[in-house]
């Protein structure tokens, strides 16, 4: 298995052939790291706990289910995890489309203050907005 963590995000990944056999390993260290966090007096919001599966298209995994104690944790077809957003098919779809929302929401910005200032600063916020 090999964990992420950064700041207050963690992610946990592990290649498994078999589905049993990976729902139960994530159900196990689940368990292990809520246990390890309540000997600390820590806890997490299991509302905001998801998955991502990324699987073969030829495999069915409806039946595969991820519980701490006896809290379902919710499966996502997509997450994002430091600023980029995967999916479960490994496509960078959502990813461009939340990209090109901020893009236009900086640019547009830029458009209305260009009449303003001149170029120096309006390179200047280009490049702290875009860049």
């Amino acid at each position: 298995m090999k964990t992420m963590p950064f700041a207050d995000d963690a992610a946990l990944a592990r290649n498994e052939n078999e589905l049993e056999i990976l729902q139960s390993f994530f159900n196990c260290e689940i368990a292990n790291i809520f246990y390890l966090l309540s000997d600390d007096k820590l806890s997490f919001n299991i509302s905001e706990i998801k998955y991502l599966l990324i699987k073969n298209k030829h495999i069915n995994a409806d039946s595969f289910e991820i519980n701490e104690s006896f809290n379902r944790i919710e499966r996502a077809s997509c997450s994002k995890y430091l600023g980029v957003i995967a999916d479960d098919k490994l496509n960078r779809k959502e990813n461009c489309k939340r990209l090109c929302c901020t893009m236009s929401t900086y640019l547009g910005a830029i458009y209305k203050v260009k009449y303003y200032v001149s170029n120096q600063p309006l390179r200047m916020l280009y490049q702290s907005l875009v860049n």
